[in-house]
């Protein structure tokens, strides 16, 4: 179960494992649903072996999630518990995530938080935008940017994608999930 390695960074490997599994559970807006999820495996050295999926529920709700693992950190472990992505679906073939991080708490917990290109770049090494589009994201920036929202979320950050793309989606979980709680950000 090695798959084929789509990124390496910051002491992580990231490998498709080009499978789906069915899945029954709640989703992201909280309706009990059957699913499938396309698989990731997400490595660190021995000390991280976790199962990612980008879940595509019946009711039509998608989302990214961990999914399980054999060995994890118990920061790690949160992941399973919660810090989904949720995804949303646009007309003419496209999709796209809000881009909140990570930030830990005590004992291991974390929650999401609004974020700013600064801080992703300095969580990732590089510039969010270039980052994500060298794995496929069509625009990266604030919601009213590329969504044209003029709601209080606007000055949030987005990620628009093909709608048939997972690796976009994974790619952004990794970056503002994992990466973060990896290096210990702190609320």
């Amino acid at each position: 179960m090695d798959g084929q390695l789509v990124l390496e960074h910051g002491g992580f490997e990231l490998l498709d494992l080009g499978s789906w599994v069915p899945l029954v559970g709640q989703t992201s807006s909280r309706n009990v649903s059957k699913g499938q999820a396309y698989q990731f495996r997400l490595r660190a050295g021995n000390k991280i072996d976790m199962i990612l999926g980008e879940v595509n529920w019946d009711n039509r709700d998608w989302e990214v999630r961990a999914l399980g693992g054999d060995k994890a950190t118990d920061a790690f472990r949160r992941l399973e518990r919660g810090l989904r992505m949720g995804v949303q679906r646009l007309t003419k073939g496209k999709a796209f995530a809000e881009i909140r991080v990570a930030r830990c708490r005590d004992n291991d917990w974390s929650n999401m938080f609004q974020t700013t290109e600064a801080e992703m770049k300095g969580i990732i090494g590089a510039p969010l935008g270039s980052f994500l589009k060298k794995f496929g994201a069509i625009e990266v920036g604030r919601r009213e940017d590329v969504l044209g929202d003029t709601s209080n979320r606007r000055n949030d950050l987005a990620v628009v994608f093909n709608d048939d793309d997972s690796l976009v989606p994974i790619i952004t979980y990794f970056v503002t999930r994992v990466l973060p709680i990896s290096q210990n950000v702190q609320a």
